[in-house]
C-alpha cells in the first residue's frame, strides 16, 4: 500500500465482540493500535445500545474509548428524525432505545410513523401493530438488516425477521437506515475526522464491506460471523 493506516474502523457485533466477550486476540490487537497512534473507531447498527452505553461497555471490557469514538444507529436515527422534522412514531425496539428517542420524538401507538429496531422482546401484539402503522401514510425506517445476534457462542434471532414479516404482509416503501444506506454513509462522514486513502474498515458482513467501499477505504473481512471468504467475492 502507497500510504500507511492510521485509521482503522471496526464494526461491534462479531468483529470486536460476541456482546459479552472479546473475540480472540481483539483486546491485545486494539491496544498496541491505540498505543502507536492509530485512531480507532467503532460503528454499528444494532440499537440494543447507544453510543454512550456501547462506548461503557467497550470500557468495562478494558478498551480505553470515548463517546466520539462510537457511532451507533441511535445517532444516525435520531439525525434523520431531526432533520425531516418527524416528532413522533412508533417504535419497535428494546426499551433503552426507546428511551433514548423519546427524548426527542413523542413515541406512541397511534402515529403514522414506524421505526423499527432490535427488540429482544418482540411479540405478536408488536409485529401485528408494525403491520398496522406501516399501511398508513407515514415514514417506515428499519435499523438494520441483521438475520443473526451472536452471545457469546449462541447464535439468536436479530431483527431481519420482523422486516421480513414487513415486507411479506405488506407492500409499503421501507427506508433503511443501516450499515451501507446512503444515509449511514452521510453520518459516519460527519461523526469520524479521516482520510480515506490510509483508513482501513473491518467488519463481518456483506454491509460493512459495502460500506467501506462506499467510502473509499480499504476494507477487510474478518470471518467471526456468519459470512466467509467465498461470500465476499463480488463485494472486493
Amino acid at each position: 500500500m502507497e500510504e500507511d493506516i492510521n485509521h482503522l474502523f471496526l464494526d461491534l457485533d462479531s468483529t470486536v465482540w460476541y456482546w459479552d466477550e472479546l473475540t480472540t486476540g481483539a483486546a491485545d490487537a486494539l491496544r498496541s493500535l491505540s498505543y502507536s497512534g492509530t485512531d480507532i473507531g467503532f460503528f454499528t447498527d444494532n440499537s440494543l445500545l447507544g453510543s454512550e452505553d456501547y462506548t461503557r461497555k467497550l470500557t468495562k471490557m478494558g478498551l480505553e474509548v470515548s463517546e466520539d469514538q462510537v457511532l451507533s444507529i441511535e445517532n444516525v436515527i435520531t439525525s434523520y428524525l431531526s432533520e425531516n422534522s418527524i416528532n413522533n412514531a412508533y417504535v419497535i425496539g428494546n426499551s433503552n432505545f426507546i428511551e433514548h428517542l423519546s427524548q426527542q420524538i413523542e413515541v406512541k401507538e397511534e402515529s403514522e410513523n414506524l421505526i423499527i429496531g432490535f427488540d429482544q422482546q418482540v411479540n405478536y401484539q408488536k409485529i401485528d401493530r408494525a403491520l398496522q402503522i406501516a399501511k398508513r401514510d407515514g415514514e417506515t425506517i428499519l435499523c438494520s438488516k441483521e438475520s443473526i445476534f451472536r452471545k457469546g457462542n449462541q447464535d439468536h434471532l436479530h431483527q431481519k425477521f420482523v422486516n421480513d414479516a414487513l415486507s411479506t404482509y405488506t407492500n409499503i416503501d421501507t427506508l433503511y437506515l443501516g450499515k451501507a444506506s446512503k444515509y449511514y454513509r452521510k453520518k459516519f462522514r460527519e461523526y469520524f475526522t479521516y482520510y480515506s486513502t490510509n483508513s482501513l474498515l473491518i467488519g463481518d458482513s456483506k454491509e460493512d464491506i459495502i460500506l467501506g467501499n462506499h467510502l473509499g477505504m480499504t476494507t477487510a473481512l474478518i470471518t467471526t460471523g456468519n459470512m466467509c471468504k467465498e461470500d465476499f467475492k463480488e463485494y472486493v
